[in-house]
């Protein structure tokens, strides 16, 4: 049997398909992790995105139509659209929020979903501890 570095080739084989095998049941739990992670980010980064909206609404002394349909959000003044968001992970049933010029909103939280599970976002609600 060749020796390599003190291992012969079979030993050698043995390590990397132990190797292969754990890294196949790693990998997609982590790959999983990871997403979960982006959704929960893309969660706090519309409930801000609405936030700062109503702030500039505020503001500015404009009323907003914020439509929220799948994968997007759309901000309108009147019949003219001021914004639009993408959204990779999660996904909305169709929902319209009033942001009025006293910096309003007309929901207290909004529903979503990410993979089969139902998510409600608190939109009224102090995030301070």
């Amino acid at each position: 049997m060749k020796k390599l570095g003190g291992f012969t080739m079979i030993e050698l084989l043995i390590v990397l398909t132990i190797m292969g095998l754990i890294m196949s049941l790693v990998a997609p739990l982590s790959i999983k992790a990871i997403n979960r992670s982006d959704a929960k980010m893309e969660l706090v980064e519309v409930k801000n995105w609405l936030r700062n909206r109503s702030n500039k609404a505020f503001l500015q002394q404009r009323d907003y139509l914020v439509v929220l349909d799948k994968h997007s959000g759309t901000v309108y003044q009147g019949d003219t659209e001021v914004e639009s968001k993408q959204l990779k992970y999660l996904q909305f049933p169709k929902q319209e929020i009033t942001l009025n010029r006293f910096g309003m909103i007309s929901v207290d939280n909004i529903t979503t979903q990410y993979l089969d599970q139902t998510l409600q976002i608190e939109l009224q609600g102090n995030d301070a501890p």
